[in-house]
């Protein structure tokens, strides 16, 4: 059930849905073809440069979790070298 909740509270998920209304109703309200190309091209850049981000944190916070657990690890030499596949 959390993991539904995540994904409605996404604002990847919400700018989708609602540029996909407004394109979609948009003839019907007077939006021009070239608005709707416009906005569909934001719409995609949007979403496009938040999953980069998204994954880029991702990236950090298991480099991190990695770190930390190497640095748990008894043998200093075998954490240093755990460590050292990350940079």
């Amino acid at each position: 059930m959390d993991q539904i909740i995540e994904k409605l509270s996404s604002r990847k998920l919400w700018a989708t849905v609602l540029g996909c209304l407004v394109i979609t109703l948009g003839p019907t309200f007077g939006l021009s073809e070239d608005a709707a190309v416009k906005l569909a091209a934001m719409v995609s850049a949007y979403v496009v440069g938040q999953g980069i981000a998204d994954a880029g944190a991702r990236r950090v916070n298991i480099e991190a979790q990695t770190r930390a657990d190497a640095a748990k690890l008894p043998d200093a030499d075998l954490a240093d070298a755990l460590a050292g596949e990350l940079k």
